[in-house]
């Protein structure tokens, strides 16, 4: 009688590790399909969502013909047939954000979801793809409120979805941490120069800031087309030409050591932040000493100069103060005695950078309630507060902006 032969124990071991190598390679396989199965699910909502502001845009329903301005529209706000969220949970901090460009609106998308899984920066619709999606992104990193392609100002629907008579406000440079530079303000604030500017005003604005590696503090004048403006408070009393005795900035003794030896003596990464930049010189007339005028005619005219450090305008004394009284909106620069004092305010004689059309160096007097263009000799020793820009790649990444916690820049 024929006996019925079995699988050996070698063989079942050996099917048995086969199965297993085989489910090795399939599970990734099947579980990578999945996953990029969601992602590109939750590309096809983002897109779904810009298609449906498109539409609502296209139909009137939004006013949004600034060609300056980003539009934050909410997601909640967009009109789709399908649930506003995404594969992995719920959107949050979201947006499809409108740029307007004279004939036509770009569309751009910014957010996350409640599982941390989103876009963390904006993102044109042109461009939108898998790999944009990230992972473990809090809800404060999202990048919300800054300009998009080149704006300067950013508005927003209100939580009404308010579609008409949308406020507008510049774009205020939001760091690492999520924190906004005008929160935790005392007494001063940040405003709209009407320059498309920000600038700290007031009597005690919290300014002040710090980098990483150095305890030395300074404090920001403002915002300047991508750029921090900062200012050392720690000044020191030097002649405004001693060598050429002459009133062009150009080749001042002054500018020689604020880009020389001022500049070398300030920290590694302090130094590495700070970026060439064109300084302005021009001249007015005496005739038009009013602060809405002296911005303009600063920068509209050939006296430039580019170098690291110089000091600060006669726009950046005089839009310090707090023009929230009539008579300070139009400032003569010859006689503030009728504003409010402010942060920028010292009681010492002080060199800037402003000059008359007749040559004469501006300088301060009166305990900053008067500036008066210099008639005597460069020579003259007066104080002098340092001022740089820092390059557009500096990150705030930490602190409230008071004096005990500065704002800290990497």
């Amino acid at each position: 009688m024929n006996k019925k032969k079995g699988f050996t124990l070698i063989e079942l071991l050996a099917v048995i590790i086969i199965l297993g190598l085989l489910m090795l390679i399939a599970i990734p396989s099947v579980t990578g399909y999945i996953s990029d199965s969601r992602k590109k699910t939750y590309i096809s909502t983002i897109e779904e969502l810009i298609n449906g502001a498109r539409n609502m845009v296209n139909s009137g329903e939004y006013d949004m013909f600034d060609t300056n301005v980003s539009y934050y529209i909410p997601v909640s706000c967009v009109e789709t047939e399908t649930a506003r969220t995404s594969p992995y949970g719920e959107l949050v901090s979201s947006y499809v954000i409108a740029n307007y460009d004279n004939d036509k609106y770009d569309y751009y998308y910014v957010g996350t979801d409640s599982t941390g899984i989103g876009i963390p920066e904006a993102v044109s619709s042109y461009d939108l793809k898998v790999e944009d999606l990230k992972s473990g992104i809090k809800e404060e990193n999202v990048n919300v409120g800054s300009g998009v392609d080149g704006r300067r100002r950013v508005g927003f629907l209100d939580d009404t979805c308010n579609t008409k008579d949308v406020e507008t406000t510049i774009s205020i440079p939001q760091g690492d941490d999520g924190k906004i530079i005008n929160k935790g303000r005392a007494e001063g604030t940040i405003k709209d120069d009407g320059h498309d500017n920000f600038r700290y005003v007031g009597k005690t604005p919290n300014n002040y800031a710090k980098f990483e590696d150095s305890s030395k503090t300074f404090r920001i004048i403002g915002y300047f087309d991508g750029s921090f403006k900062l200012i050392d408070m720690d000044g020191f009393n030097m002649a405004y030409d001693s060598v050429h005795h002459g009133m062009n900035w150009n080749t001042a003794s002054l500018k020689e050591y604020l880009d020389g030896t001022y500049y070398n003596s300030l920290s590694a990464k302090t130094k590495s932040a700070i970026k060439e930049t064109n300084w302005y010189y021009n001249h007015f007339a005496e005739t038009e000493p009013y602060k809405r005028l002296v911005y303009d005619t600063e920068r509209n005219g050939s006296l430039v100069v580019s170098g690291k450090v110089a000091m600060m305008y006669g726009s950046d004394f005089i839009y310090a103060t707090d023009d929230t009284k009539p008579l300070c909106v139009n400032t003569n620069l010859f006689n503030l005695n009728y504003c409010n004092k402010h942060w920028l305010n010292t009681t010492l004689e002080e060199w800037i950078l402003l000059t008359m059309n007749d040559g004469r160096i501006f300088w301060t007097m009166n305990g900053g309630d008067e500036l008066h263009p210099y008639d005597g000799y460069p020579e003259k020793v007066r104080y002098v507060r340092p001022v740089f820009y820092l390059k557009d790649s500096t990150k705030l990444v930490s602190g409230e902006g008071t004096e005990s916690s500065p704002y800290v820049f990497r």
